[in-house]
């Protein structure tokens, strides 16, 4: 059993790498498309920087990763449920993981290693002795250092996107589902639709007070994604014995097939 992780994104407490700007608590290489690349500082209490803690403090801040691995330097690889390639380093004694994200199509672009460094130590002379490499290093890219990047592509330190499973449509949701319980509001009851089109809907009843909702839904390696109020990037589910278990709205479910 893991401890009880408290975690935080942090506002960036590290200089961002040369060309990257600072945005409302983000770092993004291009504020138009933060999808080319985007660093995060992730702060967690308790902690002692294993694979798993990182996972669970992903999911706290509506990150969730359908595939990771750690290399031999402790580095950790993953695919998020959104597609991004991400790679995060722990910050020895600090309580904080570095995580940098990319777009697939825009990783050949970055080099994850000098990237994460740049932001951990911005001097040059600090790094190499000498001002121009560390320079070429923090804008990623071919800059010819051992943190090389683009190798890492081709060589498996980044995951390859064609290796994670589509998102789709698992055929054991079809169907409507529901559960009743006792809230805050009062007597609740929940009926979720799934359907084979993509379509979920949602009736949400409190009180005798009823309210509709309409949205997609997609599964991947046990996760389900909707885009209903509520809802966060992807979730755990699981069908066992005719019922759907999967968490909403910070509120673990459990539905009957009707």
């Amino acid at each position: 059993m893991f401890p009880l992780l408290l975690a935080s994104v942090a506002s960036a407490d590290f200089t961002p790498p040369s060309g990257w700007i600072a945005l409302g608590g983000r770092t993004l290489l291009d504020p138009a498309t933060p999808s080319r690349g985007e660093i995060l500082e992730i702060a967690v209490s308790e902690t002692t920087g294993q694979p798993q803690e990182f996972t669970l403090a992903l999911l706290d801040h509506g990150l969730s990763a359908s595939q990771t691995t750690v290399d031999e330097q402790g580095r950790i690889n993953l695919m998020l449920t959104d597609g991004r390639l991400g790679r995060a380093i722990w910050v020895n004694g600090e309580a904080r993981w570095l995580l940098l994200t990319v777009d697939p199509a825009f990783a050949g672009e970055l080099d994850p290693d000098a990237l994460l460094l740049a932001a951990l130590i911005p001097s040059a002379e600090s790094v190499w002795g000498v001002e121009e490499p560390v320079a070429a290093a923090m804008g990623g890219g071919n800059d010819g250092s051992p943190w090389s990047g683009n190798s890492a592509l081709t060589e498996g330190s980044w995951i390859d996107a064609s290796s994670v499973e589509s998102w789709a449509q698992d055929d054991a949701l079809l169907g409507i589902w529901e559960c009743s319980m006792l809230m805050a509001d009062g007597p609740t009851q929940l009926k979720f639709s799934f359907e084979a089109g993509g379509t979920v809907r949602l009736e949400h009843s409190v009180s005798g007070r009823t309210e509709h909702a309409t949205g997609t839904w997609t599964t991947r390696d046990g996760q389900l994604r909707t885009n209903l109020p509520g809802s966060v990037d992807a979730e755990q589910y699981s069908t066992v014995g005719g019922t759907l278990t999967f968490r909403y709205d910070r509120t673990r479910l459990t539905l009957y097939k009707q």
